[in-house]
């Protein structure tokens, strides 16, 4: 398993900021229900009287909060374009990814650089390419 870097994390305000880049906010969910789920991804780690603003997510707990939006708002839609009323965790989670794909955030991430370097999602169907 990947090493991280454990004390790097992301307020509420840098996760509204992902959400609104990747239109999570408003194409899936409201800013109340990114709040909702932030505050229920830090429930076990919350320190008492810890405002949801000052807390923090770090990388574990981002995955997890990534996973409660999507498991919770999006909806996946079969060829003919009627809405899959049990759909599979692992579709749930596809069709989210495929939207954060196809989002402006993900086109201005392609052109931003980090470290010298351009950033960009690769897709491994496409062969790393």
């Amino acid at each position: 398993m990947a090493e991280f870097d454990t004390r790097r994390s992301l307020s509420f305000n840098e996760v509204h900021n992902f959400c609104r880049d990747f239109d999570v906010v408003p194409g899936i969910c409201s800013i109340s229900q990114i709040l909702l789920a932030f505050r229920q991804t830090r429930q076990g780690t919350e320190v008492d009287g810890e405002d949801a603003v000052d807390a923090e997510l770090d990388f574990s707990e981002f995955c997890l909060f990534i996973g409660v939006i999507a498991l919770r708002h999006v909806e996946v839609y079969d060829d003919k374009g009627s809405r899959v009323l049990r759909p599979s965790v692992r579709n749930v989670c596809m069709e989210f990814f495929r939207g954060l794909e196809k989002s402006e955030g993900c086109k201005i991430m392609a052109l931003t650089l980090r470290n010298g370097r351009h950033v960009r999602f690769v897709n491994k169907s496409t062969q790393f390419q």
